[in-house]
């Protein structure tokens, strides 16, 4: 999560360089205001993905979100659920998994990580998202656990 911040504030710093080169704010402003939206988006970001997946999860699931959350509240396990849903853990874990795979490969392509980081960081993913899909998790990861 401190990687993805530091992006985020760099990403925004960026934005503001136009500003301190024109002399509208000092680079220190910039700096502080970049900071503080990054902070500011963190937690946010979390709770709606958390939200966005759960949402993308059901769809994929073909069920509604309510059916979703009731099963995982009477103690279900998405496995559980995506198999009298006609589907499978490990479809399920693929369908999840896809969009940071994507994510991955075009920050290798545009030069931010090694393909190494890449297959690292996406083995994690899946080993995070293939222990919550068998219940192996306490919940959905934490707003501060965004992989």
């Amino acid at each position: 999560a401190a990687a993805a911040n530091e992006a985020a504030v760099t990403r925004i710093g960026e934005q503001l360089t136009p500003l301190v080169e024109d002399g509208t704010i000092t680079q220190e402003q910039a700096d502080a205001v970049a900071e503080t939206l990054a902070d500011s988006f963190k937690g946010r970001r979390g709770k709606h993905r958390k939200m966005h997946v759960a949402a993308e999860v059901a769809d994929f699931l073909g069920i509604e979100g309510e059916a979703l959350r009731e099963a995982l509240q009477d103690g279900s396990t998405l496995a559980e659920i995506a198999a009298s849903n006609g589907s499978s853990a490990d479809a399920l874990i693929d369908f999840l998994v896809v969009n940071d795979d994507e994510r991955l490969t075009e920050k290798v392509a545009e030069g931010e990580i090694t393909q190494e980081e890449a297959d690292e960081k996406l083995a994690e993913i899946t080993d995070k998202v293939t222990d919550l899909v068998n219940g192996e998790l306490g919940g959905p990861p934490s707003e501060g656990d965004d992989a």
